[in-house]
């Protein structure tokens, strides 16, 4: 039911600028605001245009995929990973 919540493109464009300044300020290729569709499928709703960023607006997310929002709600609980690189959970 998640995505049948209409969000307004003024919403989605600020959006789209929150995550490209975050992307920037943080150092990092990219940055996601993910929604979970009905089917429990992470969907990138919002993607940084940043260099390096491999993950398009409108992407599902495969199942075990490994990205951070399937183990954060999988588990319930904030993560807070200061290197996904060196941590054996994301390598």
């Amino acid at each position: 039911m998640h995505d049948r919540i209409d969000i307004p493109e003024s919403t989605r464009e600020a959006w789209q600028k929150t995550v490209d300044i975050m992307a920037d300020i943080i150092g990092v290729p990219a940055a996601l605001i993910m929604r979970v569709r009905d089917e429990e499928q992470p969907e990138v709703f919002v993607s940084s245009q940043t260099p390096g960023n491999i993950f398009a607006q409108g992407e599902l997310a495969q199942p075990d995929s490994g990205l951070f929002c399937e183990h954060a709600m999988e588990s319930g609980e904030l993560m807070m990973v200061p290197n996904a690189t060196e941590d054996p959970t994301f390598t």
